[in-house]
């Protein structure tokens, strides 16, 4: 015999219209009860059983009442209308007639959390199922042990927990900024919005809920669009809410590669997103499987479909289980004093359908003991040509969230979305070439996101700085823009500062120890001709000169009054006379040699002393001039920022609304904030006594270096970019303050440019995201692996022109010729002189010849004296004309010719 069963329809919209048990205050509730009961072969064989039927009371709302009859009709042979006007009637109506029967109370309502219906079900220790809401506490603790009378209840839902560990799960793995989240609803998924309540509370996020259909709902979407940093949607619905809702935001452009959307379908349809982005993950509490022979067109249908075959189960069961057959089928009704063993079927009920398993219409059925919830299994996918939708994993409270092919899908489905990148371009790091973003930063940021599996697009921020902090405390430059929500990640030489740290999340340095530094043109090398002479004063080159003549005299003299200058121990004779003294000085000064030294002891006396004094001298020359060059080549007149400052023929400045600027802003108003408070130490203390005086006559502590820096620095002008100060600098008279690594790109670019001192006030350059984001972590993970496998000192190498190493030896120049001209030019001029005297000599020469003729000697005349045999060999160099020549003549005597 089929069964028979009651459903109760509640008028209205479900729960929230019971407000009293006992009607009155709380309006009247109309009511419709059909009643079947179930007798089922089984029972009517047994001759023992006191009571064969079961009552199941439906209880739903007016409009899915036809849908509850369609789909409980093996359960419902007959229908049976009631009136009932309060839950307090519906109490005495189950007793009344239903008191001997197996009571199950089916709620298929769908909003179910203020819920007066399970309380009835609790007086009465009646089983309660839910087929679509959550149950009260939403943690009903179900244990076979349990020493409550109460039967627990079940829900063929997920639980509240369930969905609480689904959407966290979510948010860790899905770069879901949650400060920012805008989630959309429809009537039946309400109460699922009160999950983000705890963040709220926390503070950590500022949630925009909106419900289809409201009021508020027709206008969110242009109001959405105003908002630049709203990004993330999370939308609970059917699939027609859905597709409803992807259209307006589609048509405020909020549906691009940069929004993130991840909805839950309510039905067991997947909607559909023409032209859409593939970056919304769309999350189905079914399992799609053909398998199932189920005509259900929704999520609600299908939940429904199954708690009546888990009822049909259960009590089929119990139908052929003896011991369930020897205990009556009684509730508790008031004041009937039962005890546990006259509810005893309601808990047998209850515990095999906690156990019960099959493969239902959502796919694999069962009950967590724990929460009275179902087990569900969320089903993860991904739209793919705009229409087709794709799994790609799957959710469960047991394995939690699963993905099939995690890199991939990272990549180019929903993990890590396409990032929007923003950058100034500052070679080495940032260069741009035909519309093509490149340099050392850009190849460092593409390998950690080849690393980190996700997409970018890059682009030029908009004010060309990175960061300006105004006196409203908002930002403008790249960091306002990110913070505005127009961008994801700052790329670029972004130095770490304390004030930046404060309101973005940095990642681990990719390049350490940027200091500040100098860049100035290389003073102008100007040729001088006598370089030479500039190693000596004037005045030492006029005392060598007189030191010079009066040896070359005192010489001289000494051989001509010493008696024994003539002959020396060879017997060779040299005339010291002024010419050839003259000459043996200045060749004893070179060091190249003079000649022979005089014979007499007095005047070799006095060319010692003069070699020695030479070798003084010309050490001295050679010592001085080798340094002079040196320092001519390489010594600047600037070593460091306080030379800079001190000089005035030289204009810097910094580049405006940098790191640097901000360095002299904030050291000149420390400067000048303690120089207001020694004034006021000074003059205003009003302690009396010597303490003024004291203070007066102790030199203030601290300098005023950097107020008088950032003084000159706004009075020259700050530079817009590096490409500016790069040029001011090769036009001369300028020095650019910046950071040291663009300083050391450009020495080594540019021959004709080079750095002052030593860099200063070090910090690093790294990538900066929004606070709280999931991708710092990952950044720095990969960031500090290129370092322990040199890959950044590689793009170091790549980036900067050369090595310090090999640019030193490059730049080693030697002298010009140029430099040496002036050596060239003292040659020059005594070969001319030498030309100049050697003409004076011939014509000299021809003239003595032409004058006196006679006193030539002819070639014969030599021969034929020296041919003479009977000559007595006597040499004499003493010739009436002086001349040097010494003759052979016979009739030469000692005392004279013959």
């Amino acid at each position: 015999m089929r069964p028979r069963l009651t459903a109760v329809i509640g008028g209205g919209s479900g729960g929230s219209h019971h407000r009293s048990l006992r009607g009155g205050g709380g309006g009247i509730i109309i009511v419709m009860a059909v009643i079947v009961t179930m007798l089922t072969s089984a029972l009517t064989q047994s001759a023992n059983q006191t009571n064969t039927s079961s009552t199941v009371v439906v209880v739903t709302s007016g409009d899915k009442w036809d849908m509850v009859v369609s789909q409980t009709e093996k359960l419902l042979p007959t229908v049976v209308n009631l009136t009932i006007s309060s839950f307090e009637n519906l109490i005495n109506n189950i007793c009344q007639n239903h008191s001997n029967e197996l009571i199950i109370v089916l709620d298929t309502r769908t909003r179910s959390r203020e819920n007066c219906l399970f309380v009835v079900c609790e007086q009465l220790f009646i089983p309660y199922i839910s087929v679509f809401g959550f149950l009260p506490g939403y943690e009903t603790s179900f244990t076979k042990s349990q020493s409550k009378l109460m039967p627990p209840a079940l829900s063929m839902r997920a639980s509240f927990a369930d969905y609480q560990a689904l959407f966290s799960d979510l948010i860790r793995q899905i770069n879901i900024s949650l400060d920012t989240l805008t989630v959309i609803y429809d009537a039946d998924n309400k109460e699922l919005t009160s999950i983000f309540d705890s963040y709220n509370e926390q503070g950590s996020t500022f949630l925009l809920t909106y419900e289809i259909g409201s009021v508020l709902y027709d206008n969110v979407f242009q109001n959405l669009q105003s908002k630049m940093d709203t990004r993330n949607f999370l939308a609970f619905g059917n699939t027609t809410a859905l597709e409803s809702v992807w259209e307006k935001a589609k048509a405020n452009n909020l549906l691009s590669e940069f929004h993130q959307w991840v909805v839950v379908v309510t039905d067991n349809q997947l909607p559909v997103c023409r032209n859409c982005s593939d970056y919304i993950v769309m999350l189905l509490p079914v399992t799609l499987s053909n398998e199932s022979t189920c005509n259900t067109s929704s999520l609600y249908e299908t939940y429904l479909a199954d708690s009546v075959t888990l009822i049909d189960t259960v009590i089929e069961e119990m139908s052929l289980d003896a011991s369930a057959q020897e205990k009556p089928w009684n509730i508790c009704c008031p004041l009937s004093g039962c005890t546990m063993h006259d509810v005893a079927p309601s808990v047998q009920f209850m515990e095999k359908a906690v156990d019960t398993q099959f493969y239902g219409c959502s796919g694999p059925f069962s009950f967590d003991s724990k929460t009275g919830h179902r087990q569900v299994t969320f089903g993860l996918y991904h739209l793919k040509n705009s229409d087709i939708a794709e799994q790609f994993g799957y959710w469960n409270r047991t394995s939690g969230l699963v993905l099939f092919n995690p890199n991939e899908t990272h990549r180019n489905n929903w993990r890590f979305k396409k990032l929007r990148a923003i950058t100034i371009i500052e070679p080495p790091f940032v260069e741009l070439h035909n519309g093509t973003f490149s340099g050392y930063t850009i190849d460092v940021f593409e390998k950690v996101s080849n690393m980190t599996h996700f997409e970018y697009t890059i682009s030029e921020c908009a004010d060309k700085n990175y960061g300006t902090l105004f006196k409203n405390n908002t930002w403008g430059g790249c960091i306002g823009q990110m913070l505005r929500g127009d961008a994801d990640v700052i790329v670029g030489s972004l130095s770490v500062t304390t004030e930046r740290d404060a309101v973005v999340d940095f990642t681990l340095p990719y390049y350490d120890f940027a200091g500040i530094q100098i860049l100035i043109k290389k003073k102008a090398q100007e040729t001088k001709l006598f370089y030479f002479l500039d190693v000596f004063h004037l005045d030492v080159w006029l005392c060598l000169v007189a030191v010079l003549i009066t040896t070359s005299i005192l010489l001289y003299m000494f051989d001509r009054f010493s008696p024994f200058t003539n002959v020396d121990q060879n017997g060779e004779q040299r005339n010291f006379n002024m010419k050839e003294s003259m000459w043996f000085v200045i060749g004893s000064l070179t060091q190249s040699g003079g000649g022979d030294p005089p014979s007499s002891f007095s005047s070799r006396v006095l060319v010692a002393g003069f070699w020695f004094f030479c070798i003084i001298m010309m050490s001295t020359f050679t010592a001085n001039l080798a340094a002079f060059l040196t320092a001519r080549r390489y010594t600047s007149d600037l070593s460091s920022l306080d030379d800079l400052a001190a000089q005035t023929e030289i204009n810097f400045s910094v580049m405006v609304n940098s790191s640097t600027m901000r360095y002299f802003e904030r050291m000149a108003k420390i400067e000048n904030l303690f120089d207001t408070k020694w004034k006021k130490m000074n003059f205003k203390h009003g302690s009396g006594g010597d303490f003024e005086g004291n203070l007066a006559v102790w030199n203030y502590p601290v300098s005023e270096k950097n107020a008088n820096i950032w003084k000159r620095i706004q009075a020259n002008g700050m530079v817009a970019n590096s490409s500016e100060g790069l040029q001011r600098v090769r036009d001369g008279n300028f020095a650019y303050i910046t950071e040291s690594p663009i300083v050391e790109y450009y020495t080594k670019k540019y021959n004709d440019l080079t750095s002052i001192g030593n860099p200063f006030s070090s910090r690093p350059y790294a990538f900066a995201f929004k606070q709280n984001s999931e991708l710092v972590d990952p950044f720095s993970k990969h960031i500090l692996q290129l370092q322990q496998k040199s890959v950044l000192e590689d793009l170091k190498r790549k980036w900067w022109p050369k090595s310090a190493e090999e640019t030193k030896v490059k730049n080693s120049e030697g002298l010009s010729v140029e430099s040496l001209s002036g050596t060239f030019i003292v040659l020059g001029i005594g070969l001319a002189c030498s030309l100049l005297f050697l003409a004076l000599e011939v014509i000299w020469d021809k003239y003595k010849k032409s004058a006196n003729p006679t006193l030539e000697p002819t070639t014969q005349n030599v021969s034929v004296i020296y041919d003479r045999p009977s000559y007595q060999q006597k040499e004499s160099s003493s010739f009436s004309n002086g001349s040097m020549f010494t003759y052979a003549n016979p009739a030469f005597t000692d005392s004279g010719f013959k």
